[in-house]
């Protein structure tokens, strides 16, 4: 699903808000019927011993679903910011912002966001058989850019690219989470230096800082090796979760079938 507007990539976007949609679904199944220690001790702790595969798949499927609700809550939650543009826009307008405008036609891949999602990072290929319209080749834009900025760590190019001018995110060396970026724009057909731009970058608004938190926090690097270990344990129980789920389901709704 690399191509974002692929079939694969669409169906995991709306996957994605799929499982936004169990989490929260899950969390009103999960609620007891009655709230007393020994019911709700049953849904948070594992047992020691287990009657059953129904009974042990019951005891895992809620003790995973209550221990990691909140972490794969965040996961989902800012995947399906970073996958629809409507809840994108969505994250703006809670702070009484525009989001920013992306430029190209409808349905062409845009400048890079805030998750860098788009673009490609690096070389192209040395023989400089790809190129940007009939100009200059990606080899040769890249290779500008690197020498008008020697300090960088990550260079995006577009891949698809319209008019004169080409611009290009360059990443520059930093241990920060969110290293400094700037824009060299250089011209598509000679692959000559017009302009660098981000040298002096506004202070991000709020709405800003909110995308860029759904942006680290999906991954869990917002909160640095804790965030990242707990976003890695979530995601595994989310494993147990679907595999307990369809056990679950296969005994109480497919195997009766079986049975008539």
């Amino acid at each position: 699903g690399g191509d974002p507007r692929s079939t694969r990539a669409n169906l995991l976007d709306y996957a994605n808000l799929l499982f936004l949609f169990i989490t929260v679904s899950g969390l009103y199944l999960w609620l007891p019927a009655v709230w007393r220690w020994r019911t709700v001790r049953g849904l948070l702790l594992f047992q020691r011993r287990y009657i059953n595969a129904k009974v042990r798949d019951f005891n895992w499927h809620h003790v995973f679903g209550a221990w990691m609700l909140v972490p794969l809550f965040v996961i989902a939650l800012s995947g399906v910011v970073m996958s629809f543009p409507w809840a994108n826009n969505a994250v703006y307008a809670a702070f009484g912002e525009a989001p920013p405008q992306r430029g190209g036609p409808p349905g062409a891949p845009g400048p890079q966001g805030p998750d860098g999602a788009q673009g490609r990072s690096g070389a192209a290929r040395p023989d400089g058989a790809d190129a940007v319209a009939s100009g200059a080749s990606l080899q040769q834009l890249f290779d500008a850019a690197a020498m008008q900025l020697p300090d960088w760590q990550r260079i995006t190019l577009p891949l698809v690219q319209r008019g004169s001018r080409v611009e290009l995110a360059v990443d520059l060396k930093s241990e920060e989470r969110r290293p400094p970026r700037r824009t060299v724009v250089l011209d598509a057909a000679s692959a000559t230096v017009i302009e660098v731009r981000g040298s002096n970058v506004p202070e991000p608004t709020a709405g800003q800082k909110a995308r860029t938190w759904f942006r680290f926090a999906h991954t869990g690097e917002q909160y640095g090796i804790v965030g990242q270990t707990l976003a890695g344990l979530a995601s595994l129980a989310a494993c147990f979760l679907v595999y307990t789920g369809l056990a679950l389901a296969w005994r109480r709704l497919v195997r009766p079938l079986f049975n008539r």
